[in-house]
């Protein structure tokens, strides 16, 4: 009996060193096209690829994993990873329209009703016609009589060289 023991152990042995050699063979190896159902072996067949004993009576016991990319990429079973969806674009601002012959804009700034107003959006000049020296006063907003809006209204010399001033731009 105490035989046998030695025997078991010994073909224990055998097999874990069989299984560290597959692992360490598999890892040198990681350039090459390897998937792991190929890389890694049951004990029984580490055992006789070693030339260990009889493994007629040995579990068959082999692991089943999907294959792995390698370097070359070239791995089918593997899913790609997920795209990220298309920006979508900014929102166009809702420009109103009812400002009694103003440009539309998002502003609701107008001719209608209001009050005066001194600072303007960055982008106001995308909305309305602004004359070359716009943002070089602090007046109020006004419409020059060549149709033209200028920041300088209630300064002197606003709009002198587009007709003069015609009225002033209004803020809701």
């Amino acid at each position: 009996m105490a035989g046998r023991k030695k025997q078991t152990s010994a073909a224990s042995g055998i097999g874990c060193l069989a299984i560290l050699i597959v692992v360490i063979v598999a890892i040198a190896s990681q350039g090459k096209s390897t998937t792991t159902s190929d890389a890694i072996a049951s004990p029984a067949s580490s055992a006789l690829a070693i030339g260990g004993g009889d493994t007629s009576s040995s579990s068959t016991d082999s692991v089943s994993t999907d294959s792995v990319s390698t370097d070359s990429g070239t791995s089918t079973d593997v899913a790609p990873p997920p795209t990220a969806p298309p920006a979508t674009p900014a929102p166009t601002p809702r420009l109103v329209t009812a400002t009694c012959g103003a440009p539309p804009n998002p502003w609701g700034y107008g001719f209608c009703h209001g009050s005066d107003f001194f600072t303007v959006p960055a982008d106001f000049c995308q909305y309305f016609d602004c004359i070359p020296s716009f943002g070089d006063s602090s007046g109020y907003i006004v419409q020059c009589r060549d149709g033209e809006y200028s920041n300088a209204g209630g300064r002197r010399g606003a709009c002198s060289s587009h007709g003069g001033e015609s009225r002033a731009l209004l803020q809701p």
